[in-house]
């Protein structure tokens, strides 16, 4: 078993001490992070981050992705929405449009197995839509994909001066791709009498490395498997990633799920993407620590242990690799010393932007050491 050791030193909004924490990464394999140790020996890796809240709101993907551009360059956004499907969804490097015309669609509204493209979440359009989006940096190609369900609507993608466009077939997709030599910041989808379901946009550049956060909040692993496989793997396997992590466990620590049907769907899960995604690397982010309040007092969840547990046997049986968010925290009950600390919010489940920032950087540290 490979481990790395790290150690956490940050310093809080709220106090001028600095907090170690140790926290190891475990790969029973020696060999689960392979396949992206090779892509970003290329400088060209893909790095998809499924997930709940703690993904929705780039907080701390957006440090892992600061932190591994500057090693090996910059991949552009990847997949990204121009407007948002979700009140939490964010991107720290676009700045999203609020949209015309479309709502988005996700796990956590219909709890029921549909079409969610790649990210577990779309836009839908019944009548014409438009979104923009500006993106921190330039990229050089952009891919917008949608679903038709029915004859007579279009798609069209503007990046810059260049327009595509495409019309549509019912229950058909449409991909519609731009090329640019000089790169390009702006990026606009119009979509033309409704009955459109868009899977986002995706911009990139020939090399870098891209992090794109797939997070819906308030999911588990076992809403994820409400997503369509069979589009699941189409749409990846137009932009593959080289890693895939998956971030779950902390909403099943409020729930009566038993273990060995965590185990279940952690097992599940790893194997859909592993099914769509051959090629990647896999890595699984336990739960954070959520204690729950018993008369007047915090005290910490037996649960959040349990699921932990359940979703590490999970990504050792699928060959993945493990992230214990739990004892990177300090362990069950810590929250609610870190909200005391101005390191947690007070709902004792997120974390303060600085806290955050130091998950993202001391990721990046466990993945490319």
């Amino acid at each position: 078993m490979k481990r790395w050791a790290l150690a956490l030193s940050f310093l809080c909004a709220s106090a001028s001490a600095q907090a170690p924490i140790t926290q190891t990464l475990d790969d029973d394999t020696g060999h689960a992070l392979d396949a992206f140790h090779s892509a970003l020996a290329r400088d060209r890796a893909r790095i998809s981050v499924w997930g709940a809240s703690h993904v929705a709101s780039d907080q701390f993907t957006s440090a892992l992705r600061d932190a591994l551009t500057a090693r090996h360059g910059e991949g552009g956004p990847g997949l990204f929405f121009p407007a948002r499907p979700l009140t939490l969804y964010d991107r720290r490097d676009v700045a999203l449009a609020e949209g015309t015309g479309l709502h988005g669609v996700s796990t956590r509204d219909h709890h029921e197995p549909d079409d969610y493209g790649a990210a577990g979440m779309a836009l839908d359009a019944s009548a014409p839509a438009r979104a923009c989006a500006r993106l921190a940096g330039d990229a050089t190609s952009f891919t917008a994909r949608a679903r038709c369900d029915t004859d007579e609507g279009s798609l069209t993608l503007v990046v810059g001066a260049i327009r595509r466009q495409g019309w549509c077939v019912a229950s058909h997709r449409l991909a519609l791709a731009i090329e640019t030599s000089t790169g390009a910041h702006e990026v606009c989808i119009t979509l033309e009498r409704g009955g459109l379901r868009s899977f986002g946009i995706d911009a990139r550049n020939a090399r870098g490395v891209v992090v794109q956060n797939l997070g819906v909040p308030g999911s588990r692993a076992r809403d994820a498997l409400l997503w369509n496989e069979t589009s699941l793997a189409r749409e990846l396997a137009a932009h593959p990633p080289d890693l895939v992590i998956l971030s779950y466990g902390t909403n099943e620590s409020a729930q009566r799920r038993a273990a060995a049907d965590l185990r279940a769907d952690m097992r599940e899960l790893i194997a859909r993407f592993h099914r769509a995604a051959p090629a990647a690397s896999c890595l699984v982010l336990g739960p954070s620590d959520r204690p729950r309040r018993v008369r007047g007092q915090w005290r910490a969840r037996a649960r959040s242990s349990l699921v932990r547990d359940a979703y590490r046997d999970a990504a050792r049986a699928g060959g993945c690799a493990f992230f214990d968010l739990l004892a990177w925290t300090g362990g069950p009950g810590s929250m609610a010393d870190w909200a005391i600390r101005g390191w947690a919010l007070t709902d004792r489940a997120h974390f303060t932007d600085a806290s955050y920032e130091a998950l993202g950087r001391d990721l990046a540290r466990a993945i490319d050491p």
